[in-house]
């Protein structure tokens, strides 16, 4: 292998794995944000539920 097709296998591994990373950020910051949203939607809708107390 000569030097120039050892720096572009580096090259394609680093690009997968920056590429993998960000699929892995991704799917974590998804995940958060439909549960955040999921919680949001329950409180809200719990909230609607309650009896209003105006004394």
């Amino acid at each position: 292998m000569t030097l120039q097709e050892a720096t572009v296998l580096t090259w394609v591994i680093a690009a997968g794995c920056f590429l993998i990373g960000c699929l892995i950020l991704w799917f974590i910051i998804y995940t958060a944000v439909r549960s955040a949203l999921s919680a949001h939607r329950q409180a809200a809708a719990d909230e609607r539920q309650l009896p209003l107390h105006r004394d």
